[in-house]
């Protein structure tokens, strides 16, 4: 099946030209995957005034985790979707790993704690003053040798949501440095002769993607991301 893309010069998303597929095309909009660390500013920016497109984004997505990115292609459609976005009709799935922990694996596990913006740092945290309404469902999906598979679910998106509500509950996204103590995973061992920069990604890598997009009739799915699954396929060594 052919699959469209579109296309960025060197120095927009990295030091390289870049390809980001459309995964999901209709009439009024179409849906990128974004790649991991990558701006969803940066994608916005480069689609500003080409043809008739809306270039905002309809919804964020933080820049560590890849996923699918709904654009508009009129202003009539970015304020419908919008719109819907904001009266929470839309669903969110992530999946993401973390270590084994001692929540169950049978149960639903809510969070609702509200969240506010650090104010000097790029983090967020827990206040019951300046907070934001959040609401987050867990789900454990299965077991990763000594770690875990966990489903995250969503109507609203708030910048690093998942990962608070995650780590405030007991399950932290592993590698998470911002709000997790605990130590990045050490794959030494399993690289065998790999080079540094090889064994450095799984060191800084936050295993957690977007995988489900849901709404008025539309699911936009996307397999686990190549990085997601290389890092899993090392977990399981």
């Amino acid at each position: 099946m052919r699959t469209d893309y579109i296309s960025f010069p060197a120095g927009v998303l990295s030091n390289k030209r870049e390809k980001l597929p459309i995964i999901y095309l209709c009439d009024d909009f179409f849906v990128l995957l974004k790649p991991d660390n990558v701006a969803l500013k940066r994608i916005s920016e480069h689609l500003a005034g080409q043809n008739d497109l809306v270039s905002r984004e309809i919804f964020p997505l933080d820049d560590e985790i890849a996923g699918p990115i709904i654009f508009a292609k009129n202003k009539e459609t970015f304020d419908n979707l919008r719109n819907i976005y904001g009266s929470q009709l839309m669903e969110f799935n992530f999946i993401f790993i973390t270590d084994e922990g001692d929540l169950g694996t049978t149960s639903t596990h809510d969070c609702s704690l509200p969240i506010a913006k650090h104010f000097d740092e790029d983090k967020m945290l827990i206040s019951h003053t300046t907070g934001k309404k959040s609401f987050t469902t867990f789900n454990f999906v299965k077991n990763i040798s000594s770690y875990e598979m966990w489903s995250a679910r969503c109507k609203f998106v708030r910048h690093h949501q998942v990962r608070l509500h995650a780590a405030e509950i007991g399950i932290p996204v592993l590698n998470d440095k911002i709000y997790s103590s605990m130590k990045s995973v050490d794959f030494t061992k399993k690289f065998n002769k790999k080079s540094e920069d090889e064994r450095h990604w799984t060191e800084d890598y936050l295993p957690i993607y977007l995988s489900k997009l849901t709404f008025e009739g539309h699911e936009i799915t996307i397999d686990a991301p190549r990085k997601f699954a290389a890092f899993v396929k090392l977990l399981q060594k």
